[in-house]
């Protein structure tokens, strides 16, 4: 299936683990399978950013399709989030577009804007 993938893809790798007590591995994916899958779909021919985020959570992004109650247009956004644990405070940001093909184009600018925001504690 990755090997199919015909659009650009932004892989976020998040919080990953073993846990102490059992060995076993937490989160959805360990380095070796998420290295593995990032190969698949580079072999499809498309652009695979990566961005390894290890202590975030599985929520980072999340995407949401709607349709407006005047003429069921479909409207797609995006949530991004994270927690700035030095500032005790979570940071948000929402984006959403009436054209959804527009969205997953966007995701490179987007994720430069929110490696630029900066919270001090």
């Amino acid at each position: 299936m990755l090997t199919q993938v015909r659009t650009p893809v932004l892989f976020t790798h998040h919080m990953r683990g073993i846990a102490p007590e059992t060995g076993d591995r937490l989160g959805a994916l360990s380095d070796e399978q998420a290295a593995q899958a990032r190969l698949l779909m580079g072999s499809a021919g498309v652009k695979v950013g990566y961005e390894s985020v290890p202590d975030a959570s599985h929520t980072m992004h999340q995407s949401r399709y709607t349709q407006t109650e005047e003429d069921r247009t479909t409207v797609a956004g995006v949530r991004y989030a994270w927690r700035v644990e030095a500032a005790d405070c979570d940071v948000v940001i929402i984006v959403a577009a009436p054209d959804p093909r527009r969205v997953p184009g966007a995701m490179d600018d987007l994720d430069a804007f929110a490696g630029r925001i900066s919270v001090r504690a």
